[in-house]
């Protein structure tokens, strides 16, 4: 596997972005949807709270650092072409997907720090520093932000699930080489 893209196959860099950033979402939504659960009430669950939260904003500001990296080492190397066994309304419904993809691994963890300032917390990167507020303390802000966090988590939940899906339909049920172009190492069956 070279290490740029071709306009055959995606590149190592790309793979190893692609599925960095992709653990990293999910490892993110994981957290926050547990967040949500959790009731102030109980005091176990302040502990957890006070445990995950931190976690949740580190896991996505990893998100958002390897997901810029990634949008800029797209835009910097050759473009992997869709491939020919699509059809036309698969190749718009995935430059949809990808593109919507790339903007929300973006907004999702921008929205979240924005929330977080916007309540006057800190928002620390795995204890190591603490990153500047993105605006002063400010109660309807809060209300929006966090509303735009929790609407656009739940957007990208949906798009993975049918990312996840058309992969695994190509795999599976049309048994080409979609899923391949960004498994690491693998080699498809045409040996690309």
């Amino acid at each position: 596997m070279n290490l740029k893209n071709t306009t055959e196959r995606w590149g190592a860099v790309s793979v190893i972005l692609h599925w960095i950033v992709a653990v990293l979402i999910i490892a993110a939504i994981i957290m926050g949807i547990w967040i949500t659960r959790l009731d102030p009430e109980v005091a176990l669950h302040r502990k957890i709270w006070a445990t995950l939260m931190p976690l949740h904003k580190s896991v996505g500001l990893a998100a958002l650092f390897f997901a810029t990296v990634r949008l800029v080492w797209y835009l910097a190397t050759p473009k992997t072409h869709l491939p020919p066994v699509l059809a036309p309304w698969e190749r718009v419904a995935a430059t949809i997907d990808h593109i919507s993809l790339y903007a929300l691994t973006l907004i999702v963890p921008v929205s979240g720090w924005a929330s977080s300032s916007s309540v006057g917390a800190e928002t620390k990167f795995f204890g190591l520093f603490t990153l500047p507020n993105l605006m002063e303390k400010n109660e309807d802000a809060s209300r929006f932000y966090y509303d735009l966090h929790w609407i656009v988590a739940w957007i990208t939940i949906g798009l993975l699930a049918v990312h996840i899906g058309a992969a695994l339909w190509h795999h599976f049920l049309k048994k080409d080489r979609v899923l391949f172009n960004m498994l690491p190492v693998i080699k498809n069956p045409e040996g690309k």
